[in-house]
Formats: C-alpha cells, sequence, structure tokens
C-alpha cells in the first residue's frame, strides 16, 4: 500500500528517565512526534534542547578559528555511542573542551583536517538532537512523568514495542482521517521503480493519510503518454543513454533514473512504429497503411484515426481520475460529498463520452439520434456493432439524471439536515451554475488530450523531414546528426512539459487534494555524524 499505515503511540517514562528515553526515540529511525492540539513543551525536554543548542553553538564559534580557513578536503563520519541522550550530550561537551585546550597544539594538515572534522560532526549532531528535542511534545499531567505521542508504521509496530519495552504505554492503529480530525503524517511506501515519479506527485502536494497515494499510476500512465508523443526508437536509445550517464553521477541519479524509464518508454513506441531518427523500417507486425497508427506515414485519415484514439486514452485517463475522486470521499467518510457531487460527475462523464460518439456519427446533429441506424464511430472500428440509436438511448437519460442531482442534490440535502430554506435557495444557484458548467468542463478537458495525437504527429512529421536529409551523403548525415539532437533536446522538453501538465492539471485536479503532511521520523544521523544508541 502506497500510503503506509500507522499506529498511533504513546510512550511514558520518569523524568530521571528522560534522556533514555529519548535515545530510544531517536535510534528507532521511524518515530514522528504527534503535534496536536493540547500538547506542550515539557520543560526536561526543553532544557535538553537548549543544552545541545548551546553545544552546537560553541563547536560553531571553534570551526570559526582561523587555524581551519586553509583546511580543505572531504569532512569524515564521527560516530558518537551511547545509551542516553544526556550522557551523548556531556560526550559532546567533553570533546569540544578537549579540543579548545588544544587548538594551538595542532600544528600538522591532517591534523588539523582531524580536529576540523571532528568539530563539525559535534556541531551537526548537536543541531540534530536540537531539533529532534524541539519536536517532541509531551501531554500535560504528572510533573514526575513525561508523556510523548507519535505515530509509528504498523508494519515496525512489535519491532517498536521490543525497542521502547516498558516506556510504552499505549498504541492505536489509524484507520482514516476524517476532514477535521487532527492531522495525520503521510508515509509513502512505493517500490524503487514507482518512487522515481514519485517527485511528481508531490509537486501538487502530500496525500493526507486518508487519500489514494496515484504515485503508481503516474509511473505507469506518465512514461506511457511520454512514449506515444515521443515514439521514436532512436530518440528513446538516446535518452537511455543519457540516462546511463546521469546515474553514475549522484547528484543527478534521480534525472538518470527518469530518462531510462521515458527513452525506454519512446524505445517502446518507436519499435512498434518501426521508426528510428524518423526512418521506417520493416517489422515482423508490419507498419504504415491508412488507417494505422503505425508507421511514419500520415494521411487525413490517419491524422484523424490518430486524433480520435487520443481523446479515447485521455476518457479513460479522465474516467479513473473521477472513480479516485469518488473512492478517496468515500474513505475520508464525506458521503454527502461522494453522492451528491463526486458519483454524479463520474456518472456524467462516463455517459458523456458515448453519447458525444452518438452525436458526432449522426452528423454533429441531435435531430433523429435516437432513430438513427448509422454505426456508432469507433466502436464500428473497433467491432462492436452498436448503432446511434442505441448508444443514445442508453446514454442520454443517465447523462441528464447526472446533471440534475449535481445540480439540485446538493441543495435538497440542506434543506433536509438544516431546515434553511436560505441556505438551500444559495445552493440551489450554485447547483444551477454547476450543473451547467460541469458538462463544458468535461468537454474541455476531454479536449486537452489531442495533444497526445498532436505531439505524436508532429514527432512524425519532424523525423521525416530530417530523415530526407540522408540522401545528401555525409553531409546530409552529419547534418541528421545535429538535427536529431535538436529535436530530442527541444521536443524532449516540451513532451516533458505536456506530460506534466496532463498528470498535474487535468488528472490531478478531478481527485487529488494533496493536503497531508509528510512522516518525517527523528533524526541519528548525517553526512558528518551518526548517533549510535545502544
Amino acid at each position: 500500500m502506497p500510503v503506509a499505515g500507522l499506529d498511533l503511540v504513546e510512550v511514558r517514562g520518569q523524568r530521571g528517565d528522560l534522556g533514555r528515553l529519548a535515545a530510544r526515540l531517536i535510534s528507532f529511525g521511524e518515530f514522528h512526534p504527534a503535534q496536536r492540539e493540547g500538547l506542550v513543551q515539557d520543560i526536561g525536554v526543553l532544557l535538553l534542547a537548549n543544552r545541545a543548542h548551546a553545544t552546537a553553538s560553541r563547536a560553531g564559534e571553534l570551526l570559526g578559528a582561523d587555524a581551519f580557513k586553509e583546511v580543505r578536503g572531504p569532512v569524515s563520519l564521527e560516530t558518537f555511542r551511547s545509551d542516553d541522550v544526556v550522557v551523548l550530550l556531556d560526550q559532546l561537551d567533553d570533546y569540544l573542551e578537549t579540543a579548545s585546550e588544544n587548538l594551538g597544539l595542532f600544528k600538522r594538515p591532517e591534523d588539523e583536517k582531524g580536529i576540523r572534522d571532528l568539530l563539525i560532526a559535534i556541531r551537526d549532531a548537536s543541531e540534530a538532537l536540537f531539533k529532534d528535542l524541539q519536536r517532541m511534545l509531551s501531554v500535560p499531567g504528572d510533573s514526575s512523568q513525561v508523556e510523548i505521542e507519535g505515530y509509528v508504521p504498523t508494519s515496525r509496530l512489535v519491532e517498536f514495542e521490543g525497542r521502547l519495552g516498558g516506556y510504552l504505554a499505549s498504541h492505536e492503529q489509524l484507520k482514516k482521517q476524517g476532514r477535521y480530525d487532527p492531522y495525520v503524517p503521510t508515509l509513502l511506501r512505493n517500490p524503487r521503480v514507482v518512487s522515481v515519479f514519485q517527485d511528481l506527485t508531490l509537486q501538487k502536494g502530500v496525500p493526507n493519510y486518508s487519500e489514494i497515494d496515484p504515485t503508481p499510476i503516474v509511473a505507469l500512465v506518465f512514461p506511457v503518454f511520454f512514449g506515444i508523443m515521443f515514439g521514436d526508437l532512436g530518440h528513446g536509445l538516446v535518452l537511455v543513454a543519457a540516462g546511463l550517464v546521469l546515474r553514475s553521477r549522484a547528484r543527478y541519479a534521480y534525472w538518470g533514473s527518469l530518462l531510462l524509464v521515458l527513452g525506454a518508454s519512446a524505445c517502446t513506441v518507436g519499435l512498434l512504429r518501426g521508426v528510428a531518427f524518423g526512418v521506417q523500417f520493416s517489422t515482423p507486425w508490419g507498419a504504415g497503411g491508412p488507417t494505422s497508427l503505425l508507421g511514419s506515414g500520415l494521411t487525413a485519415e490517419s491524422i484523424s484515426l490518430i486524433l480520435e484514439v487520443a481523446v479515447v486514452i485521455g476518457a479513460f485517463h479522465l474516467t479513473s481520475g473521477y472513480a479516485l475522486g469518488l473512492a478517496d470521499r468515500l474513505r475520508s467518510g464525506d458521503y454527502a460529498d461522494a453522492l451528491l457531487e463526486r458519483l454524479p460527475t463520474l456518472t456524467m462523464y462516463v455517459s458523456a463520452v458515448p453519447l458525444g460518439l452518438a452525436i458526432v456519427g449522426n452528423g454533429i446533429s441531435i435531430s433523429g439520434i435516437f432513430s438513427s441506424g448509422a454505426d456508432a464511430p469507433l466502436l464500428s472500428q473497433a467491432g462492436l456493432k452498436v448503432t446511434v440509436g442505441v448508444l443514445a438511448s442508453v446514454t442520454a437519460p443517465v447523462f441528464v439524471a447526472s446533471i440534475i442531482v449535481v445540480a439540485f442534490g446538493r441543495p435538497l440535502f440542506l434543506f433536509v439536515s438544516t431546515r434553511s430554506p436560505g441556505a438551500a435557495s444559495r445552493a440551489t444557484a450554485s447547483g444551477l451554475v454547476e450543473g451547467l458548467a460541469r458538462p463544458v468542463e468535461l468537454f474541455v478537458n476531454t479536449v486537452s488530450y489531442v495533444r497526445l495525437g498532436v505531439l505524436m504527429i508532429t514527432t512524425t512529421i519532424l523525423g521525416s523531414l530530417v530523415a530526407d536529409v540522408l540522401s545528401a551523403g555525409v553531409v546530409g548525415y552529419i547534418l541528421a546528426g545535429f538535427l536529431n539532437l535538436a529535436i530530442i533536446a527541444l521536443e524532449g522538453v516540451i513532451v516533458y512539459v505536456q506530460d506534466m501538465r496532463l498528470q498535474l492539471y487535468e488528472w490531478f485536479s478531478e481527485f487529488y487534494t494533496g493536503s497531508g503532511r509528510p512522516f518525517v521520523p527523528l533524526v541519528s544521523g548525517g553526512p558528518s555524524f551518526s548517533l549510535a544508541f545502544s
């Protein structure tokens, strides 16, 4: 499950054990302190936090000494071991005192680097402890005890119980988060391949605890859309090569992984189409033809079919978005919005698409549509013998009923629940506007997916133009190489941006709130230090 299940836990210890309790919470690695209303900063925890801040400040002052201005080289990792935060702070203070008293004794470069690395580790470790301790809010009550609430993954609860021992006072598995409940952090658990696209999801915010994480769907659909718009075997191989190079460098590893996936998708579509760098090649399944989506040859008929298929793909994509919106509202317990807004929107769209096909099959006319015996477009090409009249008769009543529910469902609900004619009348005015605007919105959102076909056609045309240059001999090959690189760079960016728009704006807007807060565990390590709490 991408959104990991969490348990709300409460740990309790005597004030004299505060250092050991804090050490066990920090060392667990996946404990997120609660921040609900009513929790307070415990005076004992606050004193420890202030002490850690003072230690970090003194280490920073020593690092500012002239002795370290010329020291170069990467910082080595320092490990500090203890079973108690109080004892650990004592150790860090002792290290600082020793370093301060002996700064003038270090003359060799390697000695100066060693003491510099130690001071950096002490500063960073103290800052981490300060931030960790500040986040540990407690339940007000018995002054002889400290009670701290937080969240741990349900899958690690047994391990948490073993780590905390007698300090664990209670735990409760969280099923869902209602609209007005205290916040619950969101911990995403996506497989490695899927997590490449997690940053795209997070651009629209973190899903709340009850919300469905769309990242697995994005990880499937985003590369498919990219491959459709950028489908060329040669161009895809260039992206794969670039991805392998970037993955070898830690700083650009994310972009390298992303290019590998997108390039592989472009290669797959290019192979199906039988096109590499704009040049047509033979495939076992054949290519070309006036009504085929494959091949580099384009005709008026094939262009029309490409655009129609793009719209159908968009219709399926948007339908999944409306279905996810309905599921999210049901999961969060907002049944009024689910049944009066989300469900009729879904049925409206599911009926509007085939109704639109019926209107197209009737010559863009409503007159006589229910008695027409003409074959419904696209459905007949898919082998489904459905007439325009049958399609319209089935879908039109559902479409009209959905509009009525959107327009009058919520006003009726408000009147029944509140007995307020004023609130119901205001909701009716809003509902009428919504009922008229919603079909237009659905139409505009669907048409926007035409860009899938437009960019596929653009890729084909540009590739064909570059392929024609090859007839100029050696000069043509050199020129074609530069032109292909230009196409890959320019169109790759355009396709990526358009793909993001389809995902983040056209699709996400139908169901995704992104109103959650990330699960941020306490920190026990960093680039320069490691806290090894036994």
